[in-house]
């Protein structure tokens, strides 16, 4: 019956129960859909119990996917701006001293051992005005030039803020079945990308700041 309701091989989940009898609990399934678990409590097998857990939600989906990027089924982040500050978001588990009866339930708290303490927050200058429009923009083009990928950066240059950071093809973190290399991976940060002569106004500009050289200066470039 378990392994009709959390849609598992029941060969499988009874060769994962007995190679960890050793173990003092064991999750068969997780993050499992409210109504799939109240089921799963209905059907009233001896030993089976639900654990609540939480899970990120992303507002902003597939327009910050890249750069937010997602967590694991443990919360630890896996990609992008979660995995980057992980340590600084992730909090610190307590630990006290409880006396409990036979079923594991606490019935009495006996010493505080280390208080919980929990994750820093991380403040962005992302606007999200602009790194939607971003999104659409360069989704827009993507599509119009058939291109593979793309990438875009918007900074204000008074202060060097990212105001925007954007990729194609997108993903939405809260869509697990999204979550291929190809499409999580951060373009605008991890691939490098050949800037052409465009970079030339900027060897010239420091060529001139530098005093060695004026604007009737010959450089044989051959």
């Amino acid at each position: 019956r378990l392994a009709s309701a959390i849609k598992a091989d029941p060969q499988t989940l009874q060769r994962d129960i007995s190679s960890n009898l050793n173990l003092d609990f064991l999750y068969v399934a997780r993050q499992l859909p409210p109504p799939q678990a109240l089921r799963i409590e209905a059907l009233g097998i001896p030993g089976v119990y639900l654990k609540r857990e939480y899970r990120t939600y992303y507002p902003a989906g597939e327009v910050t996917g890249q750069l937010i990027g997602f967590t694991n089924i443990n919360n630890h982040g896996q990609a992008g701006l979660e995995l980057a500050y992980d340590p600084w978001l992730t909090g610190v588990k307590g630990e006290k001293r409880v006396i409990e009866d036979r079923y594991g339930r606490i019935v009495q708290n006996v010493d505080m051992i280390r208080p919980a303490r929990p994750g820093h927050d991380l403040v962005l200058s992302i606007d999200m005005r602009i790194q939607y429009l971003a999104y659409e923009a360069l989704k827009a083009q993507v599509a119009a030039q058939q291109a593979r990928s793309g990438s875009m950066v918007v900074i204000d240059i008074p202060t060097g803020e990212v105001l925007a950071m954007v990729d194609q093809p997108g993903f939405n973190p809260n869509d697990r079945s999204q979550l291929l290399p190809n499409r999580y991976r951060n373009r605008a940060v991890t691939d490098d990308f050949e800037p052409g002569s465009v970079i030339k106004p900027f060897f010239i500009a420091a060529a001139l700041m530098s005093g060695r050289y004026n604007n009737q200066s010959i450089i044989n470039t051959s």
